[in-house]
């Protein structure tokens, strides 16, 4: 923008008015695909540059965006650590819930692994996995496991295990993966 005297002039961005700042915030931030969650995934650096930008596009980035995390060997703790990442900004931008990811889980039949995530879900630390139409066995089991943890949020842990590892006991005589690694006490080391 050229002054008057012929000098030119600075145009800031937060100088701009609301609605073309948020319309210029959600093509910086929003992406077409799902953003893989992986260990190193923080934030974008323009959300850190200053107060004003954090309150403006907060939001934008964790509301308009979809997540997708892969779970391997029934192992959580990255879903964990997504999950600690979220609540951390859910307080500063009042988050209620617009959070949009998907669950995907492979890899092998970890008895151990899955009793850790259901306890972490019945401690209501991460989500269960909902799975409305399960592709295998598999995932049904992980799905139906996860949410009985969700389910006796209200029960102690020591009930809401027995419960997860009679149906455990069940599905083993049909799939004996589920049979091994059972050196798990109740989810608790």
């Amino acid at each position: 923008m050229k002054k008057a005297g012929g000098g030119s002039e600075r145009l800031h961005l937060l100088a701009l008015p609301p609605e073309i700042r948020t319309t210029i915030f959600e093509y910086a931030l929003t992406e077409p695909d799902k953003i893989k969650i992986r260990p190193t995934l923080r934030p974008p650096a323009l959300l850190s540059t200053c107060r004003q930008t954090r309150e403006d596009a907060g939001l934008i980035w964790w509301e308009r965006n979809r997540f997708v995390i892969t779970i391997w060997n029934c192992n959580a703790s990255l879903l964990a650590a997504f999950s600690n990442l979220h609540h951390t900004h859910q307080r500063r931008y009042d988050l209620s819930g617009h959070l949009v990811y998907h669950i995907v889980v492979e890899g092998g039949k970890d008895w151990n692994n899955l009793v850790a995530w259901c306890y972490e879900v019945w401690a209501n630390t991460i989500p269960a996995y909902k799975m409305l139409e399960p592709s295998d066995d598999f995932e049904a089991f992980v799905s139906v496991a996860t949410n009985i943890a969700k389910w006796h949020r209200d029960r102690p842990w020591e009930e809401c295990f027995a419960t997860i590892d009679a149906i455990r006991y069940a599905v083993a005589k049909y799939d004996r993966a589920w049979a091994q690694s059972r050196d798990q006490h109740m989810g608790r080391g």
